[in-house]
């Protein structure tokens, strides 16, 4: 089983549904990442003012 380190056996039911677990869980965790990075981002150019990421809009140069 690949959770203790043994090989993945693509044939194997258990081991497809493993997989598909963790690959589920790893979605939903990147996407609360995403949220609360532009959350924070956000609340940040709202409280001190600054633009965060990417290019500065036309009206900020």
């Amino acid at each position: 089983m690949p959770e203790v380190g043994g090989a993945i056996d693509p044939g194997s039911d258990a081991h497809d549904l493993v997989m598909a677990l963790y690959g589920g869980m790893s979605k939903g965790e990147r996407n609360r990442i995403k949220i609360r990075t532009r959350s924070a981002m956000a609340a940040q150019a709202a409280q001190e003012g600054r633009f965060l990421g990417g290019r500065l809009p036309y009206r900020f140069g």
